[in-house]
């Protein structure tokens, strides 16, 4: 990928770069911190959401036995890929404590077997993504 150019548009390095799909033969030419440009709003916004607009990070541990006038806990999760890591999901602590747990982007199959993301206590419901290709789609979700 030759990155020579002299025109001052606004992200198009990072177009170029976010149509990579795999690193594998992958080489940057002519690419220098001088020739990238920023739109004044990009820059604008990400000062605001370094300074005004930073949140604080804050970490929640539910109890370990929750009582039953607890409120409904929903876990949202990007797991990239449940097949690869559902022995993680079985044994998380915050997980395992949550009603329900929603898992996006979960790369599950149809031609998984159908037990393969059992968890204890829990009903599974798929809706996988489709893929015409023998790889698995990167999207699909999980309940």
């Amino acid at each position: 990928m030759d990155m020579t150019s002299s025109r001052r548009e606004p992200h198009v390095h990072y177009v170029a770069l976010s149509r990579v799909r795999s690193l594998q033969g992958l080489f940057v030419l002519n690419l220098s911190a001088d020739k990238i440009h920023i739109s004044d709003n990009v820059r604008q916004e990400m000062a605001a959401l370094r300074t005004c607009r930073k949140l604080p990070i804050s970490l929640y541990l539910p109890p370990v036995q929750q009582a039953s006038t607890s409120p409904l806990q929903i876990t949202f999760l990007n797991v990239r890929s449940l097949h690869s890591h559902i022995d993680l999901v079985r044994h998380d602590r915050i997980l395992s404590n949550s009603q329900i747990n929603m898992f996006c982007e979960s790369r599950v199959n149809q031609t998984d077997a159908p037990n393969m993301y059992d968890i204890c206590n829990y009903s599974v419901i798929h809706y996988p993504s489709f893929s015409n290709t023998n790889q698995r789609s990167p999207y699909g979700i999980s309940v």
